[in-house]
């Protein structure tokens, strides 16, 4: 007698809305621990890469894939030192910079995206 009346909603295909349709992933887990230089270490460094000989893109997938000689011209900007690699466990946190940075320069532009 004293609730009200209930409410409720049908939600079909939200396996398409929440997966399919999704083109980057969302981060809604909470706030960073702490901020890293390493998005503005490689914001500097992207743009002295060219698609072609550095990269390749991918606009059907929007995949930046880096060239063997885009990896040797990024592992000697960033210092990694002479016979490691940018893919070596020590170096590898810094990967997802690198795709983000690179996925941004190729992708998102200012005003449309």
């Amino acid at each position: 007698m004293v609730q009200r009346e209930l409410a409720y909603a049908i939600v079909d295909e939200v396996d398409s809305i929440l997966i399919d349709e999704a083109r980057t992933p969302l981060i809604i887990s909470g706030p960073a621990e702490e901020s890293s230089e390493l998005y503005k270490r490689f914001a500097g460094i992207v743009p002295l890469l060219h698609e072609g000989p550095d990269y390749e893109v991918d606009l059907r997938t929007q995949v930046v894939l880096l060239t063997e000689e885009g990896v040797a011209k990024l592992e000697q900007m960033v210092g990694i030192p002479e016979g490691e690699s940018l893919y070596d466990p020590p170096h590898a946190h810094m990967t997802p910079y690198l795709d983000n940075a690179l996925r941004a320069k190729e992708f998102y532009h200012l005003d449309k995206e």
